[in-house]
C-alpha cells in the first residue's frame, strides 16, 4: 500500500461516535414514553433497518430520512412520534464527536496524502462533526452534494472524480461493510475495514485489512 495519494473515509461510525449519539437520542424518546430500558436493544437495530429503503429511489435530505425512519420505528413499537424526537436525533448525529485516536491519525495521514470524507449526510449536519474532529479534509463529499447515498457506486465516482486521483492510488477506510467495503471492492479500491463493533465480515469482498480502531492505520497504509 506504499503508493497512496488519497485516503478516503466514511465519517459516521468510522470517525465519530455516530451509534452512541443515535442510541442516546432513542433512549431519551423511549424514556419519555415510559418504555422499559431494554426496549432500546430492540428499537435501535430496527431503526437502523429503516434507513436503507429511504435512501433509495431519489435523493432526500438525511435529516428527513432520520426523522422519517424514527417515526416508522417508533410506530412499529406502538409509540406515537413527535417532532422533538426527530429534532433530538438530528442534533445528536450532528454533535457526535470523534473517537479518541481519530484526530491524531487523520493529521498524520494528511501530512502524507490527500484526505477525503465521504458521508451519507447533509452539508449542514456534518459541519459540526468536522469541527469537532479538528482536522479539515481536502475534500468533503456528502449525499446532499452527489444526490446519492452509499452504497451507490455513483457516490464514490462523484467523490473521486472531484479529486482526480486514479483508483489504484486511493485507499478507503470505513466501519460500514455494506455501505463502504462492498462497493469499494466492486470499484477496485484498496480497503481497510475499521470494525469498531466487532461484526462479521465476508471474505467474498476480500482481501481487505481489518482492525478494531484506527490506532494502527497509518502503519498499515504505509508499512515502511
Amino acid at each position: 500500500m506504499s503508493t497512496v495519494d488519497l485516503v478516503s473515509f466514511d465519517v459516521y461510525g468510522t470517525l465519530v461516535r455516530f451509534h452512541e449519539g443515535v442510541r442516546g437520542a432513542l433512549a431519551e424518546s423511549l424514556k419519555e414514553r415510559g418504555a422499559p430500558p431494554e426496549t432500546l436493544e430492540r428499537l435501535h437495530p430496527h431503526f437502523r433497518a429503516t434507513q436503507a429503503p429511504l435512501q433509495k429511489g431519489g435523493w432526500r435530505p438525511y435529516a428527513e430520512i432520520l426523522s422519517t425512519g424514527l417515526e416508522t420505528a417508533l410506530g412499529d413499537f406502538g409509540f406515537s412520534y413527535a417532532p422533538r424526537d426527530g429534532e433530538r436525533l438530528v442534533a445528536a448525529v450532528s454533535d457526535a464527536g470523534p473517537f479518541d485516536e481519530v484526530p491524531a491519525v487523520l493529521a498524520e495521514i494528511k501530512r502524507r496524502a490527500k484526505l477525503m470524507f465521504i458521508s451519507n449526510t447533509d452539508d449542514a449536519m456534518i459541519a459540526r462533526n468536522v469541527a469537532l474532529i479538528g482536522v479539515e479534509p481536502d475534500y468533503l463529499v456528502t449525499a446532499e452534494q452527489s444526490r446519492l447515498y452509499k452504497p451507490d457506486h455513483g457516490m464514490f465516482r462523484f467523490a473521486y472524480g472531484r479529486a482526480g486521483v486514479p483508483i489504484e492510488r486511493i485507499t478507503h477506510a470505513a466501519a460500514g461493510f455494506f455501505h463502504d467495503i462492498e462497493p469499494a471492492y466492486a470499484l477496485g479500491l484498496r480497503r481497510i475495514w475499521i470494525n469498531r463493533r466487532g461484526e462479521t465480515g465476508d471474505p467474498a469482498f476480500g482481501p481487505y485489512a481489518e482492525m478494531p480502531d484506527m490506532t494502527r492505520l497509518v502503519e498499515t497504509i504505509w508499512p515502511d
